[in-house]
């Protein structure tokens, strides 16, 4: 465990970094606070045993922060918002199938132009242009950029902390549609989309919302359906729709029960992450996707499985892929409440139970009392750290 904690160290320092990046520092100030924190690894060297690893990790890993999200700004959000107020003709491939209203319709792409950069770009539809779209396609798309960092003429960072950096409205009709090897790519979305099919014909269209949201994570038709999703807001249940921890951990249930523990553990690691695409790759998708990992690849590794270290490893996977997303509500909220599940719960749930037994270790509670007491642990664990969020 002396191993594995070294990582969670570093993860909260990157994580850390990133926060005061995104919230407090400019970008100037990035890059020499940075060599600043690597400056003072030379006096963390004076320190002796673990307090200079520590002190060495903690300096490397937050300058590793700073660092990173002043190089994340450079490379791609610098450039993607020179392109706000430009229109231009550019090759785009297809991340998710489009969603269309009355009168309205969008889909995220990626720009594979040369000489633009790389980021994905929310593309609005109001003049009923937007053509059948599938996920991998390419196709040259006539936009008129705006910036995916102000909202209503305010700064927000609504759209880049999900990982778009700009926005743009369609102009005209979308040409040359075509796929090439890296279409195959998106066959996680294309299963969803299957799944959703099945489900439009197996269920009432009562049930659909609730059965997408509860299958791949889809919780689009609830804003539709106002009493169904204040229904579930009232019963204080719309967590059960948003796929997460609870979702994974049945699926690796039913594996576990079909092919036994070791071979589920084997087995599980391309079924869940396959799921975890299907699901759209969320931040709560994705931390509970890297924790089963881990518990899973932690016997056959013969390793101690650590759920710290598995609730960091998955912080610090999402900040390198996008260091913005520090100030995703749902990702701050998501790791906020397993950290308190992970570090409070066992010790109230502990206290609960010395409360009943009084001295008396013999003595303990039914199965009815045993739920509430878990019931109750788990819901102080988990609230303790969201409710400053």
């Amino acid at each position: 465990r002396g191993v594995v904690r070294k990582l969670v160290c570093a993860a909260l320092s990157f994580a850390g970094a990133a926060a005061v990046a995104h919230y407090l520092l400019g970008a100037p100030a990035l890059y020499w606070c940075s060599g600043g924190l690597l400056l003072l690894c030379l006096p963390a060297l004076a320190l002796k045993g673990t307090a200079r690893l520590r002190a060495l990790i903690i300096c490397i890993s937050a300058a590793l922060g700073l660092g990173w999200y002043g190089l994340y700004t450079d490379i791609f959000v610098a450039p993607a918002a020179e392109l706000a107020g430009q229109e231009l003709t550019v090759t785009a491939r297809v991340l998710d199938y489009p969603e269309r209203d009355e009168g309205y319709a969008s889909v995220e792409v990626r720009i594979e132009q040369e000489g633009l950069p790389r980021v994905k770009t929310a593309v609005y539809d109001y003049e009923g242009l937007m053509p059948e779209l599938r996920p991998g396609d390419l196709a040259e798309f006539p936009l008129e950029f705006i910036s995916a960092l102000e909202r209503y003429g305010e700064e927000t960072d609504i759209y880049s902390s999900r990982g778009i950096l700009l926005r743009a409205y369609l102009g005209g009709e979308a040409e040359n549609v075509r796929r090439d090897w890296r279409s195959f790519l998106s066959f996680p979305m294309e299963l969803s989309n299957l799944v959703r099919g099945a489900v439009e014909e197996l269920f009432p269209e009562d049930v659909r919302p609730f059965m997408l949201g509860l299958l791949i994570g889809d919780t689009s038709g609830l804003y539709d359906d106002f009493e169904l999703d204040n229904a579930l807001s009232v019963a204080g249940i719309r967590h059960v729709v948003a796929v997460s921890g609870m979702h994974l951990s049945f699926l690796y249930a039913v594996l576990v029960a079909l092919f036994g523990k070791r071979r589920a553990s084997m087995v599980g690691v391309p079924v869940i992450v396959l799921f975890t695409f299907v699901a759209g790759c969320t931040a709560s998708v994705v931390r509970a996707c890297v924790m089963l990992l881990l518990v899973m690849l932690a016997p056959l590794l013969r390793r101690e499985a650590d759920g710290l270290t598995s609730l960091c490893a998955g912080l610090l996977i999402l900040l390198i892929a996008n260091p913005l997303s520090i100030a995703a509500a749902g990702l701050q909220l998501s790791f906020a409440a397993m950290a308190g599940i992970i570090l409070l719960t066992p010790r109230v749930y502990a206290r609960l139970d010395a409360l009943f037994r009084r001295g008396d270790k013999k003595r303990r509670p039914n199965a009815a009392l045993s739920f509430v007491m878990a019931s109750l642990s788990s819901s102080v664990g988990s609230m303790a750290f969201t409710t400053p969020v």
